[in-house]
């Protein structure tokens, strides 16, 4: 009997043993496997902490720099497949429009919290873009030009602009120094409509001019001096000219529709956590 006693005790020691090292085993599965739940949730909440650090940063680079545009450039408006600009010109030019582009970026960079990049390389001067149809709207000193490419997708998709024109003088006289036209119905055919407010009174005119060919207006004040002067260019451009301060309202009539860039993008990162690279639209619905 003490030897039968003697010959199981080894099997129930290792029964026991094996037994422990099994609860052992599932108890340490289910400590790792937590531990690595918990660390998968607080990654996962990091990740969504910085995207949405990502999107608070690009954000905040894109309506800051909308907001500019708009306050010292123009406000866009999109109706269909006409797209209008309105501004007020000054000879004094948007000389603050590029400081506060400039001090803008320079604050964001600096103060962001992470990699945020603004290239305004483009946006030194305001320049706008057109797409698809690769037309250029750009504030240079003194002058605003609408300027398509010379491709069918392009100038041929410009059927006509108007240009509204108010000064706070006189009425000046409209003179047409250079005008080439064409009929209504012919292909290369672009309609112009031009209004003019004064103190004193309104005119306008309106013409079918060649997109291909020269033709130029002068706004004359009292002494024959040019107040603002248009120019039509070859091809479907437009070129407004100003000596003197004035409300402009210019709109460009597509026969497709089209999205509004501003000459700038913005990058938004935290490395591996996410990017976002965009363009800013500067159009108000």
């Amino acid at each position: 009997m003490v030897k039968i006693a003697w010959a199981n005790r080894p099997k129930r020691g290792f029964l026991f043993s094996f037994s422990a090292f099994l609860l052992g085993s599932v108890l340490l599965y289910l400590v790792v496997s937590a531990s690595l739940y918990s660390n998968s949730l607080k990654t996962t909440s990091s990740s969504l902490a910085n995207f949405e650090r990502i999107n608070a940063q690009f954000d905040s680079a894109y309506y800051g720099m909308r907001t500019i545009f708009t306050a010292e450039v123009a406000k866009v408006t999109v109706s269909g497949t006409n797209v209008s600009f309105e501004e007020n010109l000054s000879v004094a030019g948007k000389g603050n429009y590029s400081s506060h582009i400039a001090g803008f970026k320079q604050f964001l960079e600096s103060r962001s919290g992470i990699n945020l990049s603004l290239d305004i390389t483009g946006a030194a001067r305001p320049r706008l873009y057109l797409r698809p149809q690769g037309i250029v709207v750009d504030h240079a000193a003194g002058r605003v030009n609408f300027t398509p490419l010379d491709s069918p997708a392009s100038a041929g998709n410009v059927s006509g602009y108007t240009i509204l024109i108010k000064v706070n003088q006189p009425l000046p006289q409209l003179k047409w120094v250079n005008l080439s036209t064409l009929p209504q119905s012919d292909p290369n055919a672009m309609y112009l409509f031009i209004g003019v407010q004064g103190s004193d009174g309104a005119t306008s005119d309106s013409e079918y001019l060649n997109k291909f060919a020269y033709s130029e207006l002068r706004l004359l004040d009292v002494s024959n001096q040019s107040v603002v002067t248009i120019q039509a260019v070859s091809p479907a451009a437009i070129a407004v000219n100003y000596n003197s301060d004035a409300y402009l309202k210019t709109t460009i009539q597509l026969n497709s529709s089209t999205s509004v860039e501003l000459d700038a993008s913005i990058n938004a990162s935290l490395g591996n956590d996410g990017e976002k690279i965009g363009k800013v639209i500067p159009v108000e619905n």
